[in-house]
């Protein structure tokens, strides 16, 4: 029939496997009876068959496809594959099969160590009871099953004082049925106190740093608050240290050798060059410097010969270029 949605596939790989199994075998069945596939022929048979092979899945299938499904020994012995839909092979006995495969022996063990350990931990009483049935389905209480249900709804309440008001009553009036109602009257009434669900400061803080890395904790910013605070109080505070200054070769000026100097990028008037301003001008300078030394009529000091390169008779010749090396025109010079 058009318009009915089979069942999900079936995770064979889900931890709680027996759970999941017995939800979805359930579904399945339902959705058979909604499609009016009910029959017995073998056609019908291999049908169910085909159906649960393709709800179930990929893993359902493969699963299947290594299972094997024997006849009994005839009277020579012989044992042959059984066809699907025969007796044998039939959408019964695939699900006892699978029912084996699904919910081991030892799978019962672990159910009912789920189900002595869940806890309310802030559901509703509706929420809570509807766990605790669902955990007991592969725990095989048997008929003691309502019985266990009411102890743990009772011994997992977030609420002791309404657990310990109800475990006054006696045990032919606590019933399962009465527990339930009492404690949905009491969760309307607001009498049923729960832990709250809401998160923690460091819970909230956790999330946002996982969705964004680049937020740091606030424990850790008031450290470096605390730190900073700590570091420059006024008693224990020590003198900042000034950059320092010293008369700049570009601009003239006296500023921090690690600020941008002013002259930069600007163009010296007098060489029309850039980076330096006409006050500090290269050339200015040594236009300047060459103007005193050649007007100048007073004697300059060069500086003493210590080595003589060679003698000739009564000359003697020294090497003093390097004295001279100040002057871009010829000189005078007098040795003394």
């Amino acid at each position: 029939m058009e318009g009915i949605t089979p069942p999900a596939q079936l995770d064979i790989r889900a931890d709680d496997l027996s759970g999941v199994w017995r939800r979805w075998v359930r579904s399945f069945n339902d959705y058979l009876l909604a499609i009016d596939l009910a029959g017995t022929s073998k056609v019908a048979e291999r049908r169910k068959l085909a159906l649960f092979r393709h709800v179930g899945g990929e893993d359902v299938r493969e699963l299947y496809s290594q299972m094997e499904f024997l006849s009994t020994p005839d009277d020579n012995g012989t044992i042959t594959e059984l066809e699907e839909g025969t007796e044998g092979r039939r959408l019964v006995d695939v699900i006892n099969r699978f029912q084996d495969y699904c919910n081991p022996r030892s799978g019962v063990v672990v159910t009912r160590h789920r189900f002595h350990s869940c806890a309310q931990n802030g559901d509703t009483v509706d929420v809570y009871l509807m766990k605790l049935r669902q955990l007991a389905e592969g725990c095989e209480f048997g008929s003691q099953r309502d019985s266990l249900i009411r102890d743990k709804l009772l011994f997992g309440l977030d609420d002791t004082k309404e657990m310990e008001k109800l475990m006054r009553e006696t045990d032919e009036k606590l019933t399962l049925d009465f527990v339930i109602r009492a404690l949905r009257v009491a969760e309307k009434s607001g009498n049923l106190k729960s832990k709250s669900t809401a998160l923690k400061p460091q819970d909230v803080e956790a999330i946002q740093i996982s969705a964004n890395p680049g937020i740091k904790k606030v424990s850790q910013v008031k450290q470096h608050q605390s730190r900073v605070v700590s570091q420059f109080r006024p008693d224990q505070a020590r003198p900042i240290e000034k950059p320092k200054r010293s008369s700049c070769s570009n601009c003239g000026r006296n500023h921090p050798q690690n600020r941008r100097c002013p002259a930069y990028g600007t163009q010296c008037k007098n060489c029309k060059e850039y980076n330096h301003w006409e006050l500090r001008c290269p050339k200015k300078i040594y236009e300047v410097e060459e103007h005193n030394v050649m007007d100048s009529d007073y004697d300059v000091y060069l500086g003493e010969v210590s080595s003589i390169n060679s003698v000739e008779g009564d000359s003697w010749f020294a090497d003093i270029t390097g004295l001279l090396s100040v002057f871009v025109d010829p000189v005078t010079v007098q040795v003394m």
